[in-house]
């Protein structure tokens, strides 16, 4: 299953025997380590960062479960309600555990012989073939994790004492910090801005973190529009929203930082931003976030103003918003680059989007020919 998706030339999958287990679900209790399942949580979230290298968890089903549902809340089109996978005999699903959000829901349980879900927990370290020391460390940083981890959880299991109950309280409350962090930030995300805001930090130098973090979510919609394939929706939208919000937050800081009264510039800024709001209000987040192209949400036409009477209004209203803020003089003196980079890329995905660039175009013309 994992050669399908690993070429077994470029990538080493090993067994990681240390940490394979046979795990008993049963029904959810009201304070104890058991809940920490219940919740959408990755395991050993300090590995969430470890590059290029993967651990992942196989669930495989011993007996008949209908009972017991996994989700996994990035992956589908809204966090609150993902698809459930229902494991049962002979069922196999394997995610990368220390990455992608997971947790269980119960429904209630008719089955009188098999009053309990049993699965097999099998692991697998993934690393490049040419990295073996370095993929290795990953497997046994995970395999401490996780004899340190099963030893927590297992003194909390049935807390009878006030220390067992802060602890099994203290474990449920880090498993919804590590949550809000994966689903709102990213902890590649988080780790990647904080790096480079403490190199500036250092170094006195605001560009750096400027010029690394203005840009990303622009990679971000063009790799995605073009690829199209295997994209985890809620993922991408969180990445996509985050590095925008922190590019638009620089430039409405270093805007008011540089401010002064252009009744020309300031016009243009409202108007083109107030446009691409619009908009993003007529279309929706899904629809702006390609919903569409990737196949979560069915197309439907929209010719609510400014659809119907301008052609990719949000595209066109930032760029008008970006020429205000160009127009600026102070702001264009001290950042030359800034504004005309951001418009760059914009008309890159403007290009894109109007000849509908993507994989599967470029695959069908070159089929033709």
């Amino acid at each position: 299953m994992f050669q399908g998706t690993y070429n077994e030339r470029v990538y080493t999958v090993q067994v990681i025997d240390g940490m394979n287990e046979i795990y008993v679900t049963g029904q959810k209790k009201e304070l104890t380590s058991d809940n920490v399942f219940y919740l959408a949580h990755v395991d050993a979230p300090f590995l969430s960062v470890y590059p290029f290298a993967a651990v992942f968890r196989c669930m495989v089903a011993v007996n008949p479960n209908d009972w017991v549902h996994t989700h996994f809340p990035m992956r589908g089109v809204t966090f609150e309600d993902p698809e459930p996978y229902t494991l049962t005999t002979g069922d196999i699903l394997a995610f990368d555990y220390l990455r992608e959000l997971h947790y269980i829901t119960s429904t209630s349980n008719q089955n009188e012989e098999h009053p309990l879900r049993i699965n097999l927990k099998l692991h697998y370290l993934v690393y490049p073939t040419w990295l073996p020391t370095y993929g290795k460390i990953l497997g046994q940083l995970a395999n401490w994790y996780n004899m340190l981890g099963r030893k927590t959880f297992l003194m909390t299991l049935t807390p009878d004492t006030v220390s067992a109950k802060i602890s099994a309280a203290s474990l449920l409350a880090w498993t919804k910090i590590v949550e809000f962090t994966h689903r709102f930030i990213g902890a590649t995300n988080l780790v990647y801005t904080l790096l480079l805001a403490g190199i500036a930090f250092l170094l006195k130098n605001a560009t750096i973190f400027l010029a690394s973090t203005s840009f990303v979510h622009y990679l971000i919609y063009i790799a995605t529009f073009f690829y199209r394939r295997n994209v985890s929706y809620g993922t991408f939208l969180r990445n996509a929203v985050f590095f925008k919000s922190l590019a638009m937050g620089q430039l409405l800081f270093w805007y008011i930082y540089y401010f002064q009264f252009d009744p020309i510039s300031l016009t243009l800024v409202l108007v083109g931003y107030g446009l691409s709001f619009l908009a993003y209000f007529r279309l929706g987040s899904l629809r702006t976030y390609f919903g569409v192209e990737l196949g979560k949400i069915a197309p439907q036409q929209i010719d609510t103003f400014p659809y119907g009477v301008l052609p990719h209004p949000m595209i066109v209203g930032n760029i008008i918003g970006l020429i205000g803020l160009e127009m600026l003089e102070p702001l264009r003196v001290a950042l030359p680059w800034l504004v005309p980079l951001h418009i760059a890329f914009y008309l890159v995905h403007l290009v894109q989007e109007i000849l509908d660039i993507h994989e599967n175009t470029i695959a069908s013309i070159t089929k033709k020919n």
